[in-house]
């Protein structure tokens, strides 16, 4: 004889029951942060397009703001030192001496293509800390909204067996409350 299936409150009591998880969002106020006076131009057009982004998203903190500054002046670097390197090309030809004194050119490869390639890793980076990323986006809890979440019930609690007693946010208003109505 097979035993019977347990109901969802019996696996509550018992302990055996798996927490819900968590609705995600994050108990930090939503904020659109400050752009900072010392970014130049190029970056302040990207700090607000990505506070906008992150804004519409329901991601955007007021704690954000050096994360996103630090962005944007890393893409405005990137911008500006990648426009470069577009003119200049991957290889430049310079001028080296020998032991002798002897001028010779010589090809090498663009430094500048290094410094591009680190503003490249660290927008990498920081994109994921923003969510930013397709990736990471999924991991990004919204930021907590204006109105309280509705609540709901805990399984064998009072509110579940006689909600007449309750109202809608689970406070207890007595047998007063139902006899009026």
């Amino acid at each position: 004889m097979s035993a019977h299936a347990k109901t969802e409150r019996e696996l509550w009591l018992a302990g055996k029951r798996r927490q819900k998880k968590l609705a995600n969002k994050s108990s930090v106020a939503p904020g659109r942060p400050k752009c900072p006076g010392h970014l130049c131009e190029a970056a302040r057009q990207e700090f607000r397009r990505v506070s906008k982004l992150l804004g519409e998203r329901g991601h955007e903190t007021l704690g954000d703001a050096t994360v996103l500054a630090l962005y944007a002046s890393v893409y405005s670097r990137w911008v500006r030192n990648k426009a470069k390197l577009e003119r200049e090309g991957d290889q430049i030809t310079v001028e080296v001496f020998d032991n002798h004194g002897n001028a010779k050119s010589r090809t090498k490869e663009n430094p500048l293509l290094e410094i591009v390639e680190r503003a490249e890793k660290q927008l990498f980076v920081l994109s994921k800390e923003l969510g930013l990323t397709p990736q990471s986006r999924s991991k990004i809890q919204p930021t907590e909204s204006a109105g309280p979440e509705k609540r709901h019930p805990e399984p064998g609690c009072m509110w579940e067996q006689c909600p007449h007693l309750f109202d809608d946010d689970g406070n207890y208003v007595g047998a007063q409350a139902h006899k009026e109505n």
